[in-house]
């Protein structure tokens, strides 16, 4: 029989301690209090992880533990595809770089319709402001222990 993967593992682990977690949750009085212990539980959980392998991986203009080593090269100045980043037997780290997206200046915009069609820039400004409609909200829900 072969052994069970190391993803595999970390995850018969992971639902273990989560059990175990539970098991100990404060709030088991109603079901509101069992479910809410467990995602918030999860939620600690996911924060901690992603702190972790932020340390490891790095962000942004932080280095991070693996690019201070060098063992995973730096992806800052790569064009758009895909790239492997560094490898070992069991592990491979990629990298998707995608299309810089487009974004929409107003002043580029208005200095070429001043320059083609004459149309003064404070005008076009006016109409690029009452044009703007709302987006959707952004939403972030976070459960608290008291």
């Amino acid at each position: 029989m072969n052994a069970p993967t190391f993803q595999a593992e970390i995850i018969k682990r992971l639902t273990k301690t989560v059990e175990e977690l539970e098991k100990i949750n404060p709030d088991t009085k109603s079901n509101t209090g069992r479910m809410l212990g467990k995602a918030y539980l999860l939620g600690i959980i996911s924060d901690y992880a992603d702190r972790q392998y932020q340390e490891e991986m790095g962000g942004g203009k932080k280095l991070g533990r693996l690019r201070e080593e060098k063992i995973v090269d730096d992806p800052s100045k790569l064009d758009p595809g895909e790239y492997v980043l560094s490898e070992s037997p069991k592990f491979v780290v990629t990298c998707k770089v995608s299309e810089p997206r487009m974004s929409f200046d107003e002043d580029v915009f208005a200095a070429m319709l001043k320059k083609k069609y004459k149309v003064p820039e404070a005008i076009t400004k006016d109409f690029i402001q009452k044009s703007k409609t709302p987006g959707s909200k952004n939403k972030t829900i976070k459960i608290l222990e008291r």
